[in-house]
């Protein structure tokens, strides 16, 4: 299996805020890993729009606070879809779980984590169907 960078360490790299070694690491993982390499382009425009003179204050807000969610969304589908305790968790408590990782609970998102917390036990591989469509509907 296959390690990868962990979204802030490629996040912080991009603005320059690992030491030099580390950042050489990432950048060279990025050059031969597709994945985070993937992951790298998304923040990379991210952070060019940023820098775009045009942008508000308030837009810059909007955008950091929408990144962020994504962020903390990515690791909470990554932990749902490999931690078979988390599923049931997760069906147990669909708001707390989306508080324990500060998610804000937009009604979308909890009907689509409820609708995922119906998937019978043995229909678990549909789960991950149905989080790649909640993700790219974030």
């Amino acid at each position: 299996m296959e390690n990868h960078i962990p979204e802030e360490d490629i996040a912080l790299t991009l603005i320059g805020g690992m030491p030099p070694a580390e950042a050489r690491l990432t950048e060279a993982h990025l050059a031969t890993c597709a994945r985070c390499a993937a992951v790298a382009t998304s923040y990379r425009s991210i952070l060019g729009a940023l820098g775009a003179p045009q942008l508000s204050e308030e837009a810059r807000r909007r955008l950091h606070d929408r990144l962020r969610q994504r962020v903390r969304l990515r690791r909470f589908l990554d932990r749902l879809l490999t931690d078979p305790a988390w599923q049931v968790e997760v069906r147990r408590d669909t708001r707390g779980a989306l508080e324990q990782y500060q998610i804000e609970p937009t009604p979308q998102l909890v009907a689509a984590l409820q609708e995922i917390s119906r998937v019978p036990a043995e229909g678990e591989g549909q789960i991950d169907e149905r989080v790649n469509k909640l993700w790219y509907g974030v």
